[in-house]
């Protein structure tokens, strides 16, 4: 559950550790003729949430971060084509509801099934424990419409209660007296459902059981109310099946008969699907999709079927959405989410002598979907991953004699027993870690804490797809060396761009090793820079490095999820530097774009050719910043062709380093103003005109201006009427000018900015 955040104090005394160790496995890596260079790196897996993100499969996780032996487990019981509704312990055995009948088995220890109850009825909506220690039963609710039966340890059946105003039967809960409270749907009723003998003592198997009475005691707005739980010292708590919101009513205002549930929390979410009450708080899951969860990996149950007519699209799709949260809840309202999750349903909330509050769930979302079991100690808080089961949804959680208890998969028929002890062995697999480029892996240290009677082997495999699969290479495992716990080396495991780490964990049945951290050490392939572009600025562009940025800070909310995964690396990114843009007269600027995918520093050296030479000539070596700017006055007017030359070896031992190189285009430099010839002035009919011609030796002209008497400039066009070439002819018509002496003054730019200028003085009389 992510990140959830659910092994307790109570449970957490099972495991007993040795001294903090620091375990480090070294692997050689053969790679042919590969240039491995850059520094190492290290990908770090610490924290809670982080280790989630991998597959627990075999283990557990605790709160602090501890990757631990989970309570010893076994299958009782398992049966791909079935889907179980409800479940309830029946003395030893736990006693399971298929969705598709409703037909009720009874298992034993060994597995071994038996039918105890059939009903005429399409669903079992709920079930719930009931009789004595040497005579068990259970009560059963079926639907549509409601029905209410007690079956007896032997199968004998007798009906309580039937009605034909409610559907369904979502849960039950015994409260004062023994009187049954019922969740219904369709409408959403509170019932309570009293029984001449008392539904919590002695079961009679006569079959002459009289019809039990049933009470509304409460009419809630919603179609349907999905839990139920009582406490002497709180009363009644109800969660609703349509909106996520939390009733209760105290033991007073009960006993008055009908009554007004009040609000006490408002989830915001679709529905409550668990309630229990420990020491007078209460605890709720919150869920959103579970519908569409269940929907998705099939065999729904009744729950979240038939009865879920207000949540939205109950088909199946891929990805569905699920949200949940748990909640802890006072008698004044004040709550608290201890756990949420954006990829696990809660499906039931228990509570267990020894493993404290447990919370069950199912998944989607991750690669491989599975269903985990939580626990929470209500004291500390603190939450921890006790049990990840093989179903997609851990639907139930059924507690059986001598603290024992049983974990039912809704889907794929699975009854896990759980019993006293540490499991003997377990495997831990982080995800898949994408190193960006092929590389070998140097060495696996584990940081935690091993106990002499316990231990530790750790195991990677490398692959070039993102998903391990049958290209992938197989494990290699240290070889133990000198007495140590872990050590040795592994010969032959082939490089990649992905590997994934497994830590098998060993213990005695009593002890458990305690992982904390598990960091991956690899070196990368070394991959050439790459020089993406040149360009050529404008003449009289300047471009002036800016110092670099003090160290920015991050404020955070220490709420937020910190991901502890370091993998010291950044996406590729374009070489370059903050600069600062300037004019300066003559100035000629070459900048270039460069990157490289090991993320190394880079230098660069900066070349130049004449158009029609044969060698280059180094302008700049040794360039920290990826531009370059020279006087234009520097170079001879002509075209030229500029070359960036970019290495690594900044990042590189020496002989390591890798090179690129890109040429420009053709620049054209020009140095040289366009020239004027002699301006002839002519005087007719009092109209003014001065004529002339303009040359430029390398570029086309782009701008001529004149300017009478010292006045402002104005535009000049040639006679042909576009200034274009590099050659072009002028007759400026100057107008009717008074008498007098007059100056004119001319001034023309080229392609490269030169400005050329011409003047003459002429008399006007």
């Amino acid at each position: 559950m992510r990140p959830i955040k659910l092994i307790t104090a109570q449970t957490a005394k099972l495991w007993r550790f040795g001294p903090l160790v620091l375990v480090t496995v070294g692997l050689v890596l053969a790679g042919p003729g590969a240039s491995f260079a850059e520094s190492t790196r290290f990908y770090d897996i610490e924290g809670f949430e982080a280790l989630l993100d991998g597959n627990p499969e075999t283990t557990a996780l605790r709160d602090d971060g501890g990757i631990v032996l989970p309570p010893q487990s076994r299958e009782r019981f398992a049966d791909a084509s079935m889907s179980f509704s409800a479940a309830a312990a029946l003395g030893n055995e736990v006693a399971v509801a298929a969705a598709d009948d409703g037909k009720v088995l009874a298992i034993d220890r060994a597995g071994k099934k038996r039918l105890l109850f059939s009903p005429s009825q399409q669903m079992v909506t709920a079930m719930l424990a009931t009789g004595t220690t040497d005579r068990p039963a259970l009560l059963v609710a079926t639907g549509p419409t409601a029905h209410l039966y007690r079956v007896a340890a032997s199968g004998k059946t007798e009906l309580l209660f039937e009605s034909t105003e409610h559907q369904f039967i979502w849960d039950m809960a015994f409260g004062a007296n023994g009187d049954i409270l019922a969740a219904t749907g369709g409408p959403g009723h509170l019932l309570r459902i009293s029984t001449k003998s008392g539904a919590s003592g002695s079961t009679s198997e006569s079959g002459d059981g009289e019809t039990a009475q049933m009470q509304v005691v409460y009419e809630s707005d919603q179609e349907h109310l999905r839990a139920v739980a009582w406490a002497s010292d709180i009363g009644v708590v109800v969660g609703g099946g349509a909106r996520g919101v939390v009733y209760v009513a105290s033991p007073k205002a009960l006993g008055k008969g009908h009554s007004q549930l009040r609000a006490l929390y408002d989830s915001g979410y679709t529905e409550i699907t668990g309630i229990t009450i420990i020491d007078g708080v209460v605890y709720a899951a919150a869920v959103s999709g579970a519908d569409a969860l269940v929907a998705e990996q099939g065999n729904a149950s009744p729950a979240h079927s038939a009865g879920k007519a207000n949540n939205g699209n109950r088909r199946g799709r891929k990805g569905a959405k699920v949200r949940s949260q748990l909640i802890r809840i006072e008698t004044d309202g004040t709550a608290e989410v201890l756990a949420g999750s954006n990829d696990e349903g809660i499906f039931a909330v228990h509570y267990h002598p020894v493993y404290q509050l447990l919370v069950s769930t199912g998944a989607t979302g991750r690669e491989d979907p599975r269903g985990r079991l939580y626990s929470i100690d209500p004291k500390s808080r603190v939450i921890s991953l006790l049990y990840q089961g093989l179903s997609q949804r851990l639907t139930h959680v059924v507690t059986l004699p001598r603290d024992a208890m049983a974990l039912v998969g809704g889907a794929g028929g699975r009854v896990i027993h759980l019993s006293g002890g540490l499991a003997k062995t377990g495997d831990y697999f982080t995800e898949p870690v994408d190193l960006e480029i092929n590389s070998k892996v140097g060495s696996v240290s584990v940081l935690g804490s091993v106990a002499p009677s316990t231990s530790v082997s750790v195991a990677v495999r490398s692959g070039q797809t993102t998903a391990p699969d049958a290209t992938w290479s197989t494990w290699k495992e240290a070889t133990p060396a000198n007495n140590s716990i872990i050590g040795g080396q592994l010969d032959g495991l082939t490089n990649g761009r992905y590997a994934q780490v497994r830590l098998r964990l060993h213990g005695d049945g009593e002890h458990s090793p305690a992982l904390y951290r598990v960091r991956l050490a690899y070196l990368r392939r070394n991959l050439a820079p790459f020089v993406r572009k040149i360009t050529v600025l404008n003449k009289g562009v300047a471009l002036v490095p800016m110092a670099p940025a003090g160290q920015k800070q991050k404020t955070i909310s220490l709420r937020d999820k910190i991901d502890s995964k370091k993998n010291d690396r950044k996406p590729h990114i374009l070489h370059g530097t903050k600069a600062r843009q300037v004019r300066r007269r003559g100035a000629l600027t070459i900048r270039w774009l460069a990157e490289d995918p090991n993320d190394d520093k880079l230098l660069f050296k900066i070349m130049v050719k004449k158009t029609g030479d044969n060698q280059w000539k180094t302008l700049a070596a040794d360039l920290e910043h990826p531009f370059y700017t020279l006087s234009s006055s520097q170079l001879p007017d002509g075209y030229y062709r500029f070359q960036v030359t970019a290495n690594d070896s900044r990042s590189n031992p020496r002989g390591r380093a890798l090179v690129d190189r890109r040429e420009s285009r053709s620049v054209l430099i020009d140095n040289s103003a366009p020239t004027i010839a002699p301006i002839v002035v002519k005087r007719d009919s009092g109209n003014v005109t001065a004529t002339f011609a303009v040359h430029d030796s390398v570029g086309p002209l782009i701008n001529a201006e004149y300017s009478i008497d010292g006045e402002h400039f104005e535009q000049a066009l040639p006679q042909d009427g576009i200034l274009d070439g590099p050659s072009e002819d002028f007759a400026i018509q100057l107008g009717n000018l008074g008498p007098g002496t007059h100056s004119l003054t001319m001034r023309v730019e080229d392609d490269a900015a030169n400005q050329g200028y011409g003047e003459t003085l002429f008399l006007v009389e």
